[in-house]
């Protein structure tokens, strides 16, 4: 899993850490997190969801472990 902040629906870079994509993206950019298919495909049901249609997951944010709205990026170096 990397994390980024979307810049006008593009991923422009991705970082290993939260805290990483923080300093780079500035504390007020919203950062999430972006994964494979793959990677989504592995994760246990309890640790994703779906809400609305959009692909929620469990990771450690800012304020501790957070559920927020990630990206599936096809064909994305797992």
């Amino acid at each position: 899993m990397k994390f980024t902040a979307m810049q006008n629906g593009v991923i422009t870079k991705a970082f290993d850490t939260y805290a990483e994509a923080e300093v780079y993206f500035g504390s007020d950019a919203k950062i999430i997190p972006i994964i494979s298919l793959k990677d989504w495909a592995n994760i246990h049901k309890d640790y994703k969801t779906r809400i609305d249609g959009k692909p929620h997951i469990l990771y450690i944010g800012k304020n501790g472990t957070t559920l927020g709205p990630c990206e599936i990026v096809y064909n994305y170096p797992a």
